[in-house]
């Protein structure tokens, strides 16, 4: 299933708005800008918060712990690469690889050697906008909720 993430920017809030694939919106994002820890929520069309997530205060390298339902269910680690983006994500159902291009606009996940999405961030655009698409049967709420750490992470400097 295809979503898309469209950034609006906002002065004390960063959100976005995420899509299904005919442009409904499904879900919504904040994410405070003022902030010691980064912390980002998503929302249900009823405003109901699915997903938390929250930066590893004191890192090296950055990490995220990925909270469902009031549940942590998966740490995300950006991993220490020359040239490409690579990031590894322990979760509840299976340990997931995130690699990307040389310029971090491209990224597919695997779990277990298998693509299981793919993520493309539009180039020419003045805020993020992003196309994911997450094979059936994929945990669509953790997909989201890592390209949305992979966002903060790479392309905060971008905002």
């Amino acid at each position: 299933m295809k979503f898309f993430i469209k950034q609006k920017l906002f002065f004390i809030y960063k959100k976005y708005i995420i899509e299904d694939e005919n442009r409904k919106k499904v879900y919504s994002v904040k994410r405070k800008l003022m902030s010691l820890r980064r912390k980002i929520k998503l929302y249900d069309r009823n405003d109901r918060e699915i997903v938390y997530i929250k930066e590893k205060m004191v890192k090296v390298i950055p990490k995220y712990y990925i909270y469902i339902n009031g549940n942590e269910v998966a740490t995300i680690t950006k991993n220490i690469t020359l040239l490409k983006s690579s990031f590894v994500i322990d979760s509840l159902i299976g340990k997931y690889e995130v690699k990307g291009n040389i310029l971090d606009k491209d990224f597919y996940i695997e779990k277990e050697g298998i693509k299981i999405a793919t993520i493309r961030k539009k180039l020419i655009s003045i805020r993020d906008c992003y196309e994911i698409d997450i094979k059936d049967g994929e945990s669509q709420s953790l997909v989201l909720a890592s390209v949305l750490v992979i966002d903060d992470v790479l392309h905060e400097k971008d905002s």
